[in-house]
């Protein structure tokens, strides 16, 4: 699913908001947003996404070069990632969707109580899911939008998902390095009870 990053830079505003939230302190003061260590992104890498995504006219002559960046950054996250975890469901309601996300946070809390450290993969999951449905429309680029439509039945397939379920969400977890990672992102008073 690493053909999705190429939708990253192609909508600058996907970087921009991302640069919204990105703090260059490893350690910031407030909750809000993520630190570039959160990201498994070098300070530099942190640093040169928050400058490129000021400036559009610098995205359109380094978009190849910064695509391909995110597409072996990704490859090698996930190649040394302890597992991965994906969602799927054929219940798409507002109500569904919520409990969805509730169980999804669940699993995210236990990970991180059993030590590990979770990142989500929104890019390759959440923009399918968005295209499939309709909600989301790459009129500028049909060609990207096949191509990931068609990425996102291969994993489909792989995992061997019944017609009727898609894949909604998912993240890598592992055991960091940096053992502080995982609780700053989701701090032990802030962690939710894991049963309903």
């Amino acid at each position: 699913f690493s053909i999705c990053e190429k939708i990253f830079w192609k909508k600058p505003e996907i970087s921009k908001d991302l640069a919204r939230w990105l703090h260059l302190k490893k350690q910031p003061s407030h909750k809000e947003g993520f630190t570039w260590a959160e990201l498994s992104l070098l300070w530099i890498e942190a640093v040169l996404l928050v400058f490129m995504s000021k400036f559009d006219f610098l995205i359109s002559i380094f978009e190849p070069a910064l695509t391909h960046i995110n597409q072996r950054k990704i490859k090698d996250l996930v190649q040394h990632s302890s597992g991965i975890i994906f969602f799927a469901t054929n219940k798409k309601s507002k109500s569904d969707m919520f409990n969805h996300s509730r169980s999804i946070l669940r699993t995210w809390l236990k990970l991180t109580e059993l030590g590990y450290s979770a990142q989500p993969l929104s890019i390759g999951t959440i923009i399918p899911y968005t295209l499939k449905n309709g909600l989301l429309r790459l009129t500028d680029n049909p060609k990207l939008q096949k191509e990931i439509l068609q990425s996102n039945n291969e994993l489909s397939k792989l995992m061997k998902l019944p017609e009727d379920q898609e894949i909604i969400w998912g993240f890598r977890f592992g055991i960091s390095k940096d053992k502080s990672i995982s609780k700053k992102i989701i701090r032990r008073k802030d962690k939710l009870p894991i049963s309903s």
